[in-house]
């Protein structure tokens, strides 16, 4: 091994290597993200509602999960979800905001809390955390028996 390369891994010249890995990473998960805006809708928003949101949206505010509630000029409502776009993920203070449906709480989402009410819960059917009654994993069971001929 020679000197020149024991030199190449001095601590400033690793710290440099480390800095430029870290900024090809950096700009290939931009890009990334840039393409994923364009293409796909089930990521928060696209390209097109982030143009739109932009140019005609008036944030009327946002929810406990983080959810962003827009509203254009003519009256019309949508929805920029914090993460995962899913429909049950907005809670019951903006639900009917969102449908038009007019009643005492339309503009007050700021809902009195009791003790004995659950927080909001997004639709968990199909997941781990699905709620199943009797449920016991481990032990399947028929319901009935098996015919057996007895010939």
């Amino acid at each position: 091994m020679n000197n020149e390369s024991i030199n190449l891994y001095t601590k400033t010249n690793f710290s440099l290597i480390l800095f430029i890995q870290f900024e090809i990473e950096n700009k290939n998960f931009i890009m990334l993200t840039f393409i994923k805006k364009i293409f796909t809708w089930w990521n928060r928003d696209t390209f097109g509602t982030r143009i739109k949101t932009i140019l005609f949206g008036k944030l009327k505010g946002t929810d406990h999960l983080g959810n962003k509630y827009y509203e254009s000029k003519n009256g019309k409502r949508w929805v920029i979800y914090a993460a995962e776009i899913d429909a049950s993920k907005i809670p019951v203070e903006w639900y009917s905001w969102i449908h038009f449906t007019h009643n005492k709480i339309e503009n007050n989402h700021e809902l009195k809390k009791y003790d004995w009410q659950k927080p909001h819960q997004e639709n968990l059917t199909g997941t781990d955390s699905a709620y199943y009654p009797n449920k016991n994993k481990d032990a399947i069971q028929k319901k009935y028996k098996s015919w057996k001929n007895k010939t």
